[in-house]
């Protein structure tokens, strides 16, 4: 498919250049869609089932029931091959969804459902349908100003997102949030400064403002042992794996063995490469979220 953008000429007869406005038209809809939503997307598949599940590739939708969309076209197979409005095959006539909107329940970038009880519908005819999306979608970003330092998170309206300065004990930081998701500021200047540091009889760690965690410690290591149990300072909140760097203190070349790693804590132990039962300091640090 070409897009022709000299189409058409001031001499052309409107006949010769169908296929040619056809095509252009095909190809801004494709190109839209890329980072939008569609200007009117096609169904390419729908189930019976209850709720029905609607396949339509990139459909750009929002979650969290933000975006509504009214179907159009949608029609059904017959036993006998004629194609009908999709819906009751019990029911002569039966149209129940065409031209209706619903609510959308985002699965996927390609697939949702919408609350109706397809189970007793005809076969869908594949490609048939199509639907207008009716709120605002991906794509329609719109930036919020705040020419002041705010006092706290700004309260914004999906899709909107902004960039702002909040005052950190008399400084002023950048923040970025968009609140399609809860908990979603993040700073973008100081992060160090801005990290969480905590410490306890386990060890120190550092708590990042977007969630990861750092464990260090100096611990104790015996050789030719099952290997000493080690509890982090902070428990990490998703299961492993994490990345964990050990190295002994001084000239000894025995080797690290970190096993039974858990979200709390591992066990350690030193290769027995120097004979004897010794024991070491290594320092650790241990990083995950």
């Amino acid at each position: 498919m070409t897009y022709t953008p000299s189409t058409p000429q001031a001499l052309d007869l409107p006949s010769d250049s169908q296929d040619e406005f056809l095509e252009n038209f095909q190809k801004i809809q494709s190109a839209y869609r890329e980072n939008h939503t569609a200007l009117s997307s096609t169904v390419q598949h729908a189930t019976r089932q209850n709720p029905t599940v609607i396949t339509s590739r990139k459909h750009g939708l929002l979650p969290l029931g933000l975006s509504s969309i009214t179907l159009t076209n949608m029609r059904g197979l017959k036993p006998d091959g004629t194609q009908i409005p999709w819906g009751n095959k019990n029911i002569d006539g039966d149209d129940p969804v065409n031209g209706n909107t619903y609510v959308i329940t985002y699965i996927d970038p390609d697939t949702f459902t919408i609350p109706v009880n397809a189970s007793q519908f005809t076969e869908y005819v594949d490609d048939s349908g199509a639907y207008i999306a009716n709120t605002k979608q991906y794509g329609t970003h719109k930036r919020i100003v705040f020419t002041s330092p705010q006092k706290g998170t700004p309260t914004l309206t999906p899709p909107d997102s902004s960039l702002y300065t909040k005052l950190i004990k008399k400084v002023s930081q950048l923040f970025f949030s968009n609140d399609v998701t809860t908990s979603s500021e993040v700073i973008l200047t100081n992060l160090l400064k801005s990290s969480y540091f905590g410490s306890n009889e386990n060890g120190s760690f550092l708590q990042t403002p977007w969630g990861l965690i750092i464990n260090f410690s100096a611990v104790r290591f015996r050789s030719g042992s099952s290997g000493n149990p080690i509890t982090f300072p902070k428990a990490f909140t998703t299961d492993p794996p994490y990345t964990i760097i050990a190295q002994i203190v001084g000239k000894r070349t025995d080797m690290v063995w970190v096993h039974d790693v858990t979200n709390t804590g591992f066990r350690g132990s030193l290769g027995d490469i120097a004979g004897g039962n010794e024991t070491s300091t290594t320092y650790y640090i241990a990083i995950g979220k």
